[in-house]
């Protein structure tokens, strides 16, 4: 058996365990992310939020996963969910960054922008938040 197949059975038996800890799902949803099997691991994130709330860390994955999907309104919310419960500088920046991601996907560069400026407000070395401003405002001139 290999080791995803064991830590699959290993977290499925935690589960049974443990059947309100949201962390099993959430490391089971990486696990069917590494292979490729994004609606499983999207499944396994939302279980996880619905068991924790507050579980910033799973919102944050939830978002990246669907804008693989390009399911990127969706993505969207779960970003700004984490912006409204996130008490953690580094939820805020991901938060921020995320949005910046989707809106160059939806070609809103002027709002992109201002998400990255509040990324370098919180974290003025973030090297996203840094690149995008400068290529993005560079490529508005």
């Amino acid at each position: 058996m290999g080791k995803t197949n064991l830590a699959v059975k290993h977290y499925k038996k935690t589960i049974q365990l443990m059947p309100k800890a949201p962390e099993p799902h959430y490391n089971l949803a990486a696990i069917h992310k590494s292979r490729n099997e994004l609606d499983k691991a999207i499944h396994e994130l939302k279980i996880a939020i619905d068991l924790n709330p507050k579980f910033t860390g799973a919102y944050l994955t939830l978002a990246e996963y669907l804008i693989l999907k390009e399911e990127l309104n969706q993505a969207e919310e779960y970003y700004r969910k984490v912006m409204r419960i996130g008490r953690q500088r580094f939820d805020l920046v991901e938060a921020h960054n995320g949005l910046a991601k989707i809106y160059i996907k939806k070609k809103m560069v002027d709002a992109a922008i201002a998400e990255w400026q509040k990324t370098l407000k919180l974290d003025p070395e973030n090297e996203e938040a840094r690149k995008g401003v400068g290529e993005y405002r560079g490529a508005k001139e």
